[in-house]
């Protein structure tokens, strides 16, 4: 069984609309004022597929059956702000239905989701992905009442592809799931917000149905990351405080210690070993040994230049990282792997340019074959994940355009991208694999 996994980020709350998708869509043009509503001081028609009501300055829409408020024929937005529909004059008052003559603009802040041959298959508040063989897995956040508070009512859902096709709950009442790892046996959730005070946790849920189970209560720390999850054969891992716990994959284990607080900042697991990362460098471990080995130090000249590493994933035959120049040097960005057997690092792949002539770090990678997946986010906002061959510059597989924030969280099975951004799960064919 081949699992991919992916870790969710914090999620954002910005306004989405769905650019050219085929598959399903989210709303037909012009479903949100169908009947009626005047036209508000925001953007004019545009070439947007969903219009939609005003906001802040744009003007409302009418309630069903009911008669839309008076106001003016809609001219340019301001910046920043999304526009209303474009309306024939409302003659004001309680008259009648006003129906919309154009389509919705579009302006300013609004974030795009662009995807020719992409599908909706899910909402909600996404958090965190996971595939194993063809099925999704997936943590709903949950909802907060009018006061802020919140109601305990995360989930963890899949789609059982190839033969499912809606979405079932596998865990209800979890609390604020954010990030997601998945075994044979288990789903292993991370379970609390950023901020002081905040209850934060690790909790795993039988895949084939059970109560939830908690396995750690998180020493408060802080952190910029929900990205603590790497496994290797019959362990699960996390990082929290500097320190690496695991667990055994079992019915009835307990929580161990694995490497004591040493400022650990990243984890990557393969099929045999554990990689971890602190101030000093790389260093692999052996599950049966528990016994840090330095993999490579913390700088590497690599092409007379001096460069800093962050690994991100590891296969049976890698352990790849993103390698940047040092801060008083001079350079580019690169994806670079280097061989257990000698540890010497080689460049593959140059970092896309999401902003022309600048090269882009990314938070998330994957390999799968001689392709690799990756999420750059350019100095300007603008954010993508795009594909590669390695040794070769990459093809930008699925574009999002600038907004505010990033996507949720992103993975991989054998034939499918899966993408949470802005309350709905997407997904797109594999169809350029080599």
């Amino acid at each position: 069984m081949r699992t991919m996994t992916t870790w969710g980020g914090l999620g954002v709350g910005v306004t989405l609309v769905v650019a050219a998708c085929s598959g399903t869509s989210v709303n037909s043009a012009g479903d949100l004022n169908e009947h009626g509503g005047a036209g508000g001081s925001g953007a004019t028609g545009g070439s947007t597929v969903v219009p939609t009501a005003g906001r802040n300055s744009g003007g409302s829409s009418g309630s069903t059956n009911g008669a839309g408020n008076g106001g003016t024929i809609a001219t340019a937005g301001t910046n920043g702000d999304r526009g209303g529909d474009a309306g024939a004059p409302a003659t004001g008052g309680t008259g009648g239905d006003v129906e919309p003559t154009g389509d919705g603009g579009q302006a300013g802040d609004e974030s795009v989701v662009e995807c020719e041959t992409c599908s909706v298959i899910a909402t909600g508040d996404i958090r965190g992905l996971a595939a194993s063989g063809e099925a999704i897995y997936w943590v709903d956040f949950g909802t907060k009442d009018t006061l802020g508070n919140y109601n305990e009512d995360g989930k963890l859902n899949v789609i059982a592809k190839p033969t499912g096709v809606a979405a079932q709950t596998v865990a209800s009442g979890l609390h604020e799931p954010q990030a997601l790892s998945l075994t044979a046996n288990y789903a292993y959730i991370f379970a609390g917000e950023v901020g002081t005070g905040a209850t934060r946790g690790i909790v795993r849920v039988p895949l084939a149905g059970g109560a939830a189970e908690s396995l750690q209560t998180l020493p408060n720390a802080s952190f910029t990351s929900y990205r603590v999850f790497a496994t290797t054969p019959g362990y699960v891992y996390w990082t929290w405080g500097g320190a690496v716990y695991r667990i055994a994959d079992t019915s009835g284990a307990t929580m161990e210690t694995f490497i004591a607080a040493r400022g650990v900042t990243h984890i990557v697991g393969s099929t045999s070993v554990l990689y971890f990362e602190d101030a000093t460098g790389i260093f692999s471990d052996d599950p049966a040994t528990g016994t840090p080995v330095s993999f490579s130090a913390a700088g590497q000249s690599i092409d007379s230049v001096l460069t800093n590493l962050t690994i991100q994933f590891a296969d049976s035959d890698y352990l790849y990282a993103i390698e940047e120049p040092a801060t008083s040097q001079g350079g580019h960005v690169y994806l670079s792997r280097a061989a257990p057997v000698d540890g010497a690092w080689k460049r593959v792949a140059p970092s896309p340019q999401v902003d022309p002539g600048l090269d882009s770090t990314w938070d998330q990678l994957s390999v799968l074959g001689v392709n690799y997946f990756l999420d750059p986010i350019g100095p300007s906002g603008t954010s993508a994940i795009y594909q590669g061959a390695l040794n070769a510059s990459s093809n930008q597989l699925f574009s999002l355009p600038s907004y505010r924030g990033k996507v949720a969280a992103w993975t991989l099975s054998s034939s499918w991208l899966y993408v949470a951004a802005e309350g709905r799960l997407y997904e797109q064919l594999l169809t350029h694999l080599q």
